[in-house]
């Protein structure tokens, strides 16, 4: 392997994208997307790129699922769920929200001069990230599409 494939395999490592890496690994920006493609086809590299991700998955295996444990909780909070009225009607934290997550969605509360205010984090970059990390979307390479997400379906019909 060169010297430019092995900084591929790192910085392919940091988003799973291989344009990107191609740049940062040094390669030039007009022909990034097919010697990332060219590399990712090469089996010393994908067989490089495996043995990190393994080891990496064992390195941080329990950060990542407490990453992904967040990001659930942030994209399939309820906010119904954190919130009941008092006596008088207003908007009170129920004290039992925090028993499923909830709360782990919640950026900010404060209170209001009508009850709790409460902020978000944002719900829709919580299911984006998530659904990067599980392959769902697939960034198309040509110029016309270049930045739009397109959704895969992985639903066959039956043989």
């Amino acid at each position: 392997m060169t010297n430019k494939q092995v900084r591929f395999c790192q910085e392919y490592l940091v988003d799973l994208n291989g344009k990107r890496a191609a740049i940062r690994a040094g390669y030039s920006e007009k022909s990034a997307s097919a010697s990332g493609r060219y590399n990712l086809r090469q089996a010393d590299v994908r067989q490089v790129i495996a043995q990190k991700m393994e080891q990496l998955g064992q390195d941080a295996e329990g950060g990542a699922r407490q990453v992904i444990k967040e990001l659930q909780r942030i994209a399939f909070c309820d906010p119904a769920v954190l919130l009941k009225q008092d006596a008088e009607g207003l908007p009170v934290l129920d004290d039992l929200a925090g028993r499923d997550g909830a709360l782990a969605a919640v950026a900010q509360l404060k209170q209001g001069k009508t009850g709790i205010d409460v902020k978000f984090y944002d719900k829709l970059k919580a299911l984006e990230l998530l659904g990067r990390h599980f392959g769902m979307f697939s960034e198309r390479e040509n110029g016309e599409d270049e930045g739009k997400v397109e959704i895969l379906d992985d639903v066959r019909a039956p043989s």
